[in-house]
């Protein structure tokens, strides 16, 4: 009728794509976009395909959810400066992360051992997962809009072999998020 007002019902899950297989050498662009504005969810695409998602979650947004489609990981907090990664469906972190002072930090434990994240241009806007010799294995790069964050990612031969990469695409991406929340207030 004439001047009647509907209501949209949303469906969870509702217009999200298919999660389709993460695939380490593909060598089309890998980017970490953000499809709506101020909302604290991305998708990553190898190309034009949808291969995971990462969600913000918990109290004042230190914890998401990254989910691709043969895993799930939650990324939480731990005080001091400790960031723990856990499988979904276990409470066993399978690797943690500590921040260091200034920018940056190192993979503590778990099969990537001493793996630093550091930026790589002065205004930090460039990151990158690296040896302890400092060899990149990950490089973001990230781009900021209004109200709208996302990157491109550059992975290295040397990160497409090794079994974690989509688990460092992930854990990048979240600790560049977490970051410019904080720095940008």
């Amino acid at each position: 009728m004439w001047g009647t007002r509907t209501e949209s019902v949303t469906i969870p899950g509702a217009g999200e794509p298919e999660l389709e297989a993460f695939d380490p050498d593909d060598r089309e662009s890998w980017r970490w976009i953000q499809p709506r504005r101020a909302r604290w969810h991305w998708r990553l695409l190898q190309g034009a395909r949808t291969v995971a998602t990462l969600d913000r979650r918990g109290g004042f947004g230190t914890g998401s959810v990254a989910r691709f489609r043969n895993a799930t990981w939650r990324f939480r907090r731990q005080l001091p400066l400790d960031l723990l990664v856990v499988p979904e469906g276990s409470e066993q972190p399978i690797a943690r992360f500590r921040s260091g002072w200034l920018a940056g930090g190192r993979m503590l434990d778990g099969a990537d051992a001493g793996l630093l994240w550091r930026p790589t241009n002065f205004w930090c806007t460039r990151w990158a997962l690296m040896t302890p010799d400092r060899l990149p294995l990950l490089r973001f790069h990230e781009r900021q809009g209004f109200f709208k964050v996302e990157a491109s990612l550059e992975p290295e031969d040397a990160a497409r072999r090794n079994p974690s990469l989509a688990l460092w695409t992930a854990l990048g991406w979240h600790l560049l998020v977490h970051r410019r929340r904080h720095h940008d207030g």
